[in-house]
């Protein structure tokens, strides 16, 4: 799908999205927690999907409660036809022996890169107006079915879930699909490994085959990649038969583990930590089902704040000040280029005015480069943003991503050393690609608000990644979209 940004002023009010990171904690803490949970504004993004998919697979049962429950069926999961899927095929043969865990001729099959959709999809998409009102009701704490795990494309999932997976002792293996197959998760297998469990890649990426139990003990884990794997260690290991300690080296995105233990504390779960370095976790523990509130995502409010900054005035809702993801320290770039930042009854006020370059360090809050790359296209001077390192193994080559479709698009964007370098000026316009990354597809969707000839946006449906209606609440403020 193409679709075309043109210049325009926007000026109103939106509520922001439910946070993707904290919906597949919740629904994977839900999950594992006997009894029914509640999760309270719930996300219905395609990575959100993918993690109730999974807890579905594995045993949970979720339902969707609401006052309008009855005009919309609770979306389930349904398998395809195993003639029609290569990954059913090829976890038949794994089922057979055909690539059992620990044979020396054992391999893992070829990504299922071009299965569309995966094995197992959620059917029923919720109407809009359904956002506002629905519960989702998780019974958990048997999370011991059979069947391989579909992450579509949510590299989170398969981080998570792959040590969550690992507890059980039956075999499995974790897909994903398009981009995701492409992305590295070697790092998985060792501390996999000394902690009890088998764990094979297919050299290094997915898919990925477990076989526990995961029974504890001591591991390291290289943390500089990624921290989602030491998240899915943190869910899992209080479950294990003996208390663990995790040993983490070069740990970004700090900010992504507090998100973890703080889900982790609200369903029961304490986990120790020495600064970033150790982390100490007795076992067995029990997960307790409670109410939980999926707040606001800062995410995807970033580039609704930064329209704001670039073409009029946003006022978003629904955001924690004081919230543990990293993408909140959006407001101290927004505060150091001079955007106009204000507080009304509890919403986040951005509202254009004379901006100038800035420097930030990106490194603990990478999803930040692409909001952060359109507002510097408004603000005098040359802007630097540090941590160009952790957007390689993104949706796309972020970095790239960013460099050659701002470029696409006339403006000044570029890459030296570890920095993104943009030299303010407001984009010409043209014809630009999402690369399949939902935050390229945002963030030049922004960018084409604020001046020239607007930006034609090529593969923009992927926002459903993360913020399905982000085109929507941009058009509800004034944006003027065309498809």
């Amino acid at each position: 799908m193409k679709t075309f940004i043109k210049p325009s002023k926007i000026d109103g009010r939106v509520e922001a999205p439910p946070s993707k990171s904290m919906m597949a904690r919740a629904v994977a803490a839900a999950g594992l927690a006997p009894g029914r949970s509640l999760i309270l504004n719930p996300s219905f993004c395609d990575d959100a999907r993918a993690a109730l998919g999974i807890v579905q697979t594995l045993g949970a049962e979720v339902h969707l409660e609401s006052e309008s429950a009855s005009h919309f069926p609770l979306p389930t999961v349904a398998s395809l036809p195993a003639s029609l899927s290569r990954a059913g095929h090829e976890s038949r043969a794994a089922a057979k022996g055909e690539c059992p865990l620990g044979s020396p001729n054992s391999r893992l099959p070829a990504a299922s890169r071009g299965i569309d959709p995966p094995a197992v999809i959620l059917r029923n998409r919720l109407p809009d107006d359904a956002r506002d009102s629905a519960v989702l009701a998780i019974t958990g704490g048997n999370l011991h079915g059979g069947g391989d795990l579909f992450c579509g494309e949510s590299g989170f999932c398969l981080r998570l879930f792959t040590p969550i997976a690992a507890m059980n002792a039956a075999g499995r293996s974790l897909h994903g699909r398009e981009s995701l197959a492409a992305r590295p998760v070697g790092p998985v297998e060792d501390p996999l490994r000394s902690l009890g469990a088998e764990c094979l890649t297919r050299k290094g990426f997915p898919p990925v085959r477990v076989r526990g139990p995961l029974r504890g003990g001591d591991c390291r884990v290289d943390a500089a990649l990624s921290s989602q794997f030491l998240s899915g260690l943190l869910f899992a290991l209080p479950l294990a038969e003996k208390p663990s300690i995790v040993r983490v080296s070069a740990l970004n995105s700090k900010p992504y583990v507090e998100m973890t233990r703080r889900v982790l504390k609200d369903f029961g779960v304490v986990i120790e930590a020495d600064g970033n370095r150790e982390f100490f976790i007795d076992a067995p523990q029990n997960f307790r089902p409670r109410e939980f509130q999926i707040e606001g995502d800062w995410s995807g409010a970033a580039f609704l704040l930064v329209a704001g900054a670039v073409a009029g005035r946003v006022r978003i809702s629904g955001l924690d000040l004081e919230s543990s993801q990293a993408d909140r320290h959006i407001l101290d770039a927004l505060e150091d280029c001079g955007a106009r930042i204000g507080h009304a009854g509890g919403d986040v006020v951005v509202e254009r005015t004379a901006m100038r370059a800035f420097h930030f360090d990106a490194v603990d809050c990478p999803d930040l480069f692409p909001p952060l790359a359109a507002l510097a296209c408004y603000c005098e001077g040359t802007t630097r943003i540090r941590g160009v390192h952790r957007l390689r193994a993104k949706e796309s080559d972020r970095a790239a991503a960013l460099a050659g479709e701002f470029s696409a698009a006339g403006a000044d964007v570029g890459l030296e050393g570890d920095m993104l370098v943009i030299r303010g000026r407001p984009p010409a316009g043209g014809a630009a690609r999402a690369r399949g990354d939902h935050r390229i597809a945002m963030a030049l969707a922004v960018a084409g608000l604020g001046g020239g000839s607007g930006i034609a946006v090529d593969g923009a449906e992927c926002v459903s990644k993360s913020y399905p209606e982000f085109f929507r609440d941009l058009s509800r403020i004034g944006a003027n979209i065309h498809e």
